[in-house]
């Protein structure tokens, strides 16, 4: 019985020391909770605070959506989605690649817990989160707070910068990690997108890219654009000078359907490598 009631003493201290330090973050894998403490945050920021901001600049890399809204006024009504949970196709197989989390360097204190107390040090950028559900996933997989920017065309949060993907205000080498999650299928002149991300990022350092659909819109841009992105030797394709090593490969091509109407084609496709920029590099 004595060792019984030592052993729940210990995991009770177990426990209170996870709430002590930022172990709680792993709590926001759950759905339930990320979608409640990211709509909450939503309504703070948006109704009490009025902090959403709306990009202003050129328009001229943005296409029409199939419904004729631009792309900022798509993702004004796509505001309520806040869980983020279609990011973690890309963010679950980013989390443990060892490049900037490895796993020798993991702390020995903590026992069967030390993971959850083991953030990554790398600096990370996210394009078009929308919301914050994207940012508190990244979080929730072990990624600092503080080291996490975001960029889109609207935002509400300290988290997400207002901005063109194709002309980044960041500058060069800003990022070990740059994430386009759902947003090159968007861009008229995803080459120049794709150049943007390499030049934010560290060379040796991952980009990121996945999608989860095909709108109208993605498939009418290929006619502006002159080249397919559907799948991932397309993408490898826009990277190919700069493409050192791939860690993660992912796709369902079977899913593609054709586009019928105004209506889109659900699709998955996920990619994950490394980049190698050289030393002759001509971004700026």
């Amino acid at each position: 019985m004595r060792s019984i009631l030592h052993f729940l003493q210990q995991k009770i201290n177990s426990a209170l020391f996870l709430f002590k330090r930022r172990r709680i973050y792993p709590l926001l894998k759950i759905d339930l909770i990320r979608f409640l403490y990211c709509k909450m945050r939503k309504s703070y920021f948006i109704h009490y605070k009025k902090q959403l901001k709306i990009w202003d600049g050129s328009q001229k890399n943005m296409i029409i959506t199939h419904t004729g809204d631009t792309a900022i006024a798509h993702n004004l009504k796509g505001l309520h989605d806040v869980s983020g949970a279609r990011s973690l196709r890309i963010i679950k197989p980013l989390s443990v690649i060892e490049i900037f989390r490895p796993l020798s360097d993991m702390p020995t204190q903590g026992g069967e817990l030390n993971d959850l107390d083991y953030p990554c040090e790398a600096k990370l950028l996210t394009i078009g989160p929308r919301t914050e559900g994207e940012i508190f996933c990244l979080i929730a997989y072990g990624f600092k707070p503080q080291n996490i920017r975001g960029l889109d065309l609207i935002s509400y949060s300290p988290f997400i910068d207002v901005g063109d993907m194709h002309a980044m205000p960041y500058e060069k080498d800003a990022f070990d990690i740059v994430i386009g999650s759902c947003v090159l299928v968007y861009s008229s002149n995803p080459l120049q997108a794709c150049q943007e991300m390499v030049r934010v990022c560290k060379d040796g350092g991952l980009i990121c890219i996945a999608q989860d659909t095909t709108p109208k819109a993605g498939i009418d841009h290929i006619v502006k654009a002159g080249k397919q992105t559907l799948f991932c030797e397309d993408y490898l394709e826009l990277f190919k000078p700069y493409v050192k090593r791939i860690f993660f490969q992912h796709e369902l091509p079977e899913r593609l359907a054709p586009i019928q109407g105004n209506a889109g084609s659900n699709y998955t496709m996920s990619l994950i490598f490394q980049i190698q920029k050289g030393k002759g590099d001509a971004l700026p």
